[in-house]
């Protein structure tokens, strides 16, 4: 069952965010697509909602000590001022809140997130 269920999810994701991407990079270059690696590994999407802001989404799943899908949404904030002297791009330090939800066979359970890091904008 999880494992239809993780089908099920990556393909509604990977549909939403290709169809989203074709329309706001003609449009304004507001969405990005990533990769989490690590425990869970998955799949990310950042949408810049103007003045620095941002919500990310994210579908994982996890082999090691959970063995279940994670769903995740932050709400995040951008600082600029932090690492101001890049050549190229800029390197926004960001700090965020959310919510994450994990989908086991055995057991599922719902928690905060406090997402903190640095993001290289080309």
């Amino acid at each position: 069952m999880k494992k239809l269920l993780s089908v099920i999810l990556l393909t509604v994701f990977l549909t939403l965010s290709l169809n989203t991407i074709s329309n706001a990079q003609d449009a304004s270059k507001d969405l990005g697509v990533g990769f989490m690696v690590g425990e869970p590994t998955g799949l990310t999407a950042k949408s810049w909602t103007g003045n620095g802001n941002a919500i990310d989404v994210g579908v994982a799943w996890s082999f090691g000590r959970y063995d279940a899908i994670t769903l995740q949404a932050d709400y995040l904030w951008h600082n600029y001022n932090v690492f101001s002297e890049v050549d190229e791009g800029s390197l926004p330090l960001y700090y965020g809140i959310g919510g994450r939800l994990v989908l086991g066979d055995d057991d599922s359970y719902i928690g905060a997130r406090v997402p903190v890091g640095i993001n290289y904008l080309v």
